[in-house]
């Protein structure tokens, strides 16, 4: 008697310990269906915070981070009038309900102002260590720019005990410099790498190029044992845009990289990406030429996977908006078109910032909304990077200037802190962004469509930076 014709599936590894084609198959399947089904979509939500209150009739140019263990959130800021400024410090261990009492940590007497592209720079280790870096401002005579100095000063207890502020750079120069629009990084070994802008050009000419002589140069110094000791400070790349932003993160390796803009010949003002000691290699051919310094450097975070995640503002031809970009430093490829985050011609210059949300995505914090107001505007971008999947422009808030995103990469909480001014008044403002999970784009986000690399721009130059590069 025939036995019966059934299909049987393998429910072990078959064929010499192989699992069997099939069985993989489905087991792809399932796993898929699992994932999806464990992640249902969820939308965010955003809570206004109270911030803290320091001496002074202002607050100002905020920046604010997670600590990495999740312990607290950490902000600093410049609080004060026309009688004088100073830094300060608090910390919440509430999600920004209640917070810490704040303490000044520069000193009393110290020539600071207000200047968005140049806040107060902080970081926090997984050990609790804080850094506050920041630039002060001296009026020189008959010159429109301010002598600054770079100050740096950090809390071995996670902000209760501060040591003496220190200067970052050398000094003995015979002309006052301005070494301001700095940045800061760090590493859970302890290492803390400082990026900064000093004006005048440092290593190259550029009356040869027709670009601006006031243009600036950018610097680099690091330490190993988080501030206590710095190695000197290196110049690296000069025509750069005298008053945007420098961006400096830390990779997987312990690689530094850094974002900014440049001022090139034509007044073409890209962003660009670059290592210590090499060559900077363009973000993308915005093209965007204008003579005047458009203060806006990109938004710029290393994030825990080891991706760069990338939100700047150009003004190039059909591109006026904002716009993102997310990959491996060593598969980057400029002739990939970022994604567009908010894209009019009535926009003027917009202020990004992101954070990394770990498998919620990228977060994206910036000055305008679809009007061209300057109202808050939040974006999520998925963790791919490859589509944006919510928009949010919370109720009431307008008159914002150069918010501030702050993000765990393990917890679904960030944080926003921007300058609110009317008329001659600056209000610090805070909220909590509860960071929705998964979701979905919707027909009118943009989608990016994955397109085979064509040439890789992006290597890890083992050169130094040839003079005139």
């Amino acid at each position: 008697m025939d036995r019966p014709r059934t299909r049987t599936y393998p429910t072990g590894t078959e064929r010499g310990g192989r699992v069997h084609p099939v069985r993989a198959q489905h087991l792809a399947v399932l796993a898929v269906v699992l994932l999806l089904a464990a992640c249902s979509p969820e939308r965010s939500t955003v809570v206004a915070l109270a911030p803290p209150v320091a001496p002074g009739s202002h607050a100002t140019d905020p920046s604010i981070v997670v600590d990495p263990a999740g312990r607290a959130v950490l902000l600093a800021w410049l609080a004060g009038d026309s009688t004088g400024w100073r830094v300060w410090f608090a910390n919440s261990a509430d999600r920004g309900a209640t917070w810490s009492s704040p303490i000044a940590v520069s000193p009393p007497g110290e020539l600071l102002e207000p200047q968005g592209e140049a806040t107060p720079r902080l970081v926090c280790d997984s050990r609790g260590r804080v850094a506050i870096m920041w630039a002060t401002a001296t009026e020189l005579p008959g010159q429109p720019r301010v002598a600054s100095e770079l100050r740096i000063v950090r809390s071995l207890d996670g902000g209760r005990n501060w040591g003496a502020p220190v200067t970052l750079h050398e000094g003995g120069e015979a002309t006052p410099r301005t070494h301001r629009f700095h940045d800061l990084a760090s590493s859970d070994d302890g290492r803390l790498v400082a990026a900064w802008l000093v004006s005048g050009p440092r290593r190259e000419g550029h009356a040869q190029d027709g670009v601006d002589s006031a243009d600036a140069s950018i610097h680099m110094a690091s330490s190993g044992d988080f501030g206590e000791h710095w190695g000197p400070d290196s110049p690296q790349w000069s025509w750069v845009c005298p008053c945007c932003r420098v961006g400096v993160g830390i990779d997987l390796t312990g690689g530094v990289i850094a974002a900014y803009r440049r001022h090139a010949p034509g007044h073409v003002r890209d962003v660009m990406l670059a290592r210590p000691g090499g060559p900077p290699v363009r973000l993308f051919d915005d093209g965007w030429s204008t003579e005047e310094c458009p203060r806006s450097g990109p938004g710029f975070k290393v994030a825990r996977d080891g991706t760069l995640r990338v939100a700047w503002f150009t003004g190039g031809p059909g591109r006026n908006g904002v716009w993102f970009r997310q990959g491996l430093p060593e598969r980057f490829d400029s002739t990939l078109t970022p994604t567009p985050v908010l894209v009019d011609e009535r926009l003027a210059t917009v202020h990004a910032s992101v954070g990394d949300a770990g498998m919620s995505g990228t977060l994206i914090a910036f000055d305008a909304d679809s009007s061209g107001a300057g109202r808050l505007s939040l974006v999520r971008v998925e963790a791919s990077g490859q589509r944006i999947v919510e928009r949010l422009s919370p109720a009431g808030v307008s008159d914002v200037v150069r918010p501030q995103v702050a993000a765990s990469n393990t917890k679904r909480t960030a944080y926003v802190a921007w300058t609110e001014r009317v008329g001659d008044e600056r209000r610090m403002k805070l909220l909590r962004w509860n960071v929705g999970r998964c979701g979905r784009a919707s027909d009118s986000d943009p989608v990016l469509t994955p397109t085979v690399v064509r040439r890789r721009l992006w290597v890890r130059p083992r050169r130094a930076l040839p003079a005139g590069a």
